[in-house]
């Protein structure tokens, strides 16, 4: 068995027949009862007996529990929400689940000319005291582009946050109204027409190159977005139709030889072949012609620390055309050597990278490098940050571990950018911030602690910046 537990009603009385599901992560069962792909073996689905009880058993891929785990339960217009259940370890006995009144969030999906939208996938993010994220939720559009999700607790203060992604549109985001939603009304989002862009994909020969997948990407400040849900695969003649791209400056990433659908994950150590440069608009029709994919070549070198001895396990990445992408990158051998393979012709700045935890970091980088040049050496150096070390403020020589913090570091007193955080599984008693040498203002916060506020400091150049936290308090605050 991985995990057990009872549904009542509120009175006690136990729930027969309720409908009990998982979730990982905050995911949820789509309203149309489809598992969301990746998360087969962590979400299951099964109903109370007399007793109200219910059980998962293990299977061949049920091996064991994610390490954040939801477990609901539904019974006509009534539902059990409880709180994520964090280092899940089977066999596990949940408490009860106390059915309540349910709130069914609907939304209706329509293009611009006010059609229904069947096949668009909403995502709905549910917040509590508009910072805590609580739930995310998953559907799909019926035949009448409805969505409707899993339900929640009435009686709590949701805020709602959806966002709508289809292949042949844009991606829409909004705000829900509660106060709608629990007069019964059905929302209505409008995903937009976005631009039609069409071309043919060929190899130097000039021969149509089939199976080539087409992703749309927006660019902005010499940063590429790809929009997963607008893509194509080019046919037999080569030819391809991406519809949906949003109006402004947008450019085609092209993935030849993919075994599975273009997403983030599976071209994680892909790069693409680019198209030019285009401006879409919405309602608009754009032919590219011909684009052709030239061969690929090979990057290859050595990493090395100041002093010349070769250095392995170094993480080896490409910058450049590519930026605000995931970049292809690799380990490097014994002796410090690398190859960077199938990368598309252009030019690329090679960069290096080592963590050594609260020592510092490694860095180094070689720019203008192209496929099938000589090969390269990369010289790392330390580039100095910002240290937090945390002690108790009552034993000035104890290190405090946590697991959160948040800080603002920023160029001047006045300014209210540079905020940041830092979330982790695992407790560390320092925190690394990555700052350009000068002159930064700091103040950092850790929950359940008084606020500590360094003022101005000055982040040398050629060394870390070491600043001690002495946390005050008991951290149950």
């Amino acid at each position: 068995m991985l995990l057990a537990g009872r549904v009542v009603h509120a009175d006690g009385r136990p729930a027969e027949g309720a409908e009990v599901s998982t979730g990982w992560g905050g995911s949820a069962i789509r309203g149309d009862g489809r598992i969301p792909r990746g998360l087969e073996q962590y979400i299951w689905r099964t109903t109370t007996d007399a007793q109200g009880q219910y059980r998962f058993l293990a299977t061949r891929t049920r091996t064991g529990l994610p390490v954040s785990l939801d477990v609901r339960a539904r019974l006509d217009d009534q539902v059990a929400m409880p709180e994520t259940v964090d280092k899940a370890e089977a066999p596990l006995v949940m408490p009860d689940l106390v059915l309540v009144d349910g709130l069914i969030v609907r939304v209706r999906v329509v293009n611009g000319a006010h059609s229904p939208v069947p096949g668009a996938h909403g995502l709905l993010s549910v917040f509590r005291d508009g910072v805590t994220e609580h739930r995310r939720l998953v559907a799909n559009s019926d035949g009448q582009g409805l969505l409707e999700f899993f339900p929640l607790r009435r009686s709590a203060e949701w805020s709602l946050r959806l966002s709508v992604t289809h292949p042949s549109y844009p991606e829409t985001r909004t705000r829900l109204d509660l106060a709608d939603q629990r007069d019964g009304k059905i929302g209505e989002i409008v995903l937009p027409l976005g631009v039609e862009v069409r071309g043919r994909v060929a190899d130097p020969e000039g021969r149509p190159r089939a199976g080539v997948y087409v992703v749309a990407a927006l660019l902005k400040e010499d940063r590429l977005k790809a929009q997963w849900n607008l893509q194509a695969v080019s046919d037999a003649q080569g030819a391809f139709v991406v519809k949906g791209i949003p109006a402004g400056l947008s450019r085609l990433l092209l993935y030849p030889g993919l075994k599975r659908r273009a997403s983030s994950f599976s071209t994680a150590q892909q790069r693409p072949w680019l198209s030019e440069p285009f401006t879409a608009s919405n309602g608009g029709v754009i032919d590219l012609g011909t684009i052709v994919l030239h061969a690929p070549g090979t990057i290859r070198g050595r990493v090395i620390d100041a002093r010349g001895t070769p250095l392995k396990n170094v993480s080896v990445s490409l910058r450049g055309a590519f930026r605000g992408m995931t970049s292809p990158w690799v380990i490097t051998k014994a002796d410090g050597s690398f190859v960077l393979p199938d990368i598309p012709p252009g030019e690329y700045a090679v960069h290096a990278s080592r963590s050594r935890g609260e020592d510092g970091v490694l860095q180094g980088e070689v720019p203008a490098v192209r496929p099938d040049a000589a090969a390269i050496e990369i010289q790392v150096r330390i580039k100095p940050g910002i240290l937090l070390r945390f002690f108790s403020a009552q034993n000035r020589t104890e290190r405090v571990a946590t697991k959160a913090v948040s800080y603002t570091c920023q160029p001047s007193p006045e300014e209210a950018s540079g905020r940041g955080g830092h979330r982790s599984g695992v407790a560390q008693t320092w925190y690394r911030l990555d700052r350009e040498p000068g002159v930064w203002y700091v103040t950092v916060r850790v929950p359940g602690y008084e606020e500590v506020d360094f003022g101005r400091v000055v982040l040398p150049a050629d060394r870390d910046l070491v600043l001690d936290v002495f946390l005050v308090g008991d951290g149950k605050r």
